[in-house]
């Protein structure tokens, strides 16, 4: 429509006039630059946080009988919960034994549904306590997801979408990135899951540390966003 081309024409130019621009996550970034094409790279990714989330690291033992898989979305198409529960019901199907804690009562029940209602903020740690891995299987761009990193400051393991901008925070055998097309790509990577495994990517998330407090984080985005060359130039009078 011409009144969508021409308020993103608008954000375009303002975009254009900044110094530097602040990505939350190689996602955004992608689809920024899908539609506009910076002359140049003025920009950084640097992932996000909020004061809330701290690193506890927590080594799990991964004992239980079943695996406890963890969904913390909305139920519905965007969020990838239709799509996984089609990936468990497969599952299911094979003799695999697990259970999926959701937050809402489901409008089609399965047997290896829990519903752990609604939830806060402080509930997070005793939701993690009962969770083996976090899934986030978005089908739409999420641009980042808080709920990765909060699964990861408690040395919970997560399997997650191309489509979640978190990625990019999970550590080298700390998690599993799945197609978001592909039912298949999330069944196989379920099926990986394992007490070894589990162990060993918990184990993978405590040694990279790779939760930032929001001090951290400040001190990140003040090196890489208030420094350098592009700085020099605006004390030169080359931006208004």
């Amino acid at each position: 429509p011409a009144d969508y081309l021409k308020l993103r024409k608008h954000f375009v130019a303002m975009l254009e006039t900044m110094d530097i621009i602040h990505y939350n996550s190689s996602l955004t970034k992608s689809v920024y630059n899908s539609i506009w094409k910076p002359k140049a790279d003025k920009s950084r990714v640097i992932s996000i946080t909020h004061s809330g989330i701290s690193a506890h690291s927590e080594l799990k033992e991964f004992n239980s009988p079943i695996l406890r898989i963890t969904f913390l979305g909305a139920q519905s198409e965007a969020k990838g919960y239709f799509f996984l529960r089609k990936a468990l019901d497969e599952i299911q199907n094979t003799g695999k034994h697990f259970v999926l804690n959701v937050p809402f009562s489901p409008t089609e029940p399965r047997t290896y549904i829990n519903n752990i209602g609604r939830y806060n903020s402080s509930q997070i740690g005793g939701i993690m306590k009962i969770t083996d891995v976090l899934i986030v299987p978005s089908i739409w761009n999420e641009t980042f997801g808080f709920t990765v990193i909060e699964a990861l400051s408690y040395g919970v393991p997560v399997v997650v979408s191309d489509c979640v901008g978190s990625k990019d925070v999970i550590p080298r055998g700390g998690g599993i990135v799945f197609d978001h097309l592909s039912v298949q790509s999330l069944i196989s990577a379920i099926n990986e899951l394992n007490a070894d495994t589990l162990r060993a990517m918990n184990k993978s998330i405590i040694d990279a540390k790779p939760v930032k407090s929001i001090c951290e984080l400040s001190f990140e985005i003040k090196d890489k966003l208030y420094s350098g060359n592009w700085s020099i130039n605006r004390q030169k009078g080359d931006r208004n």
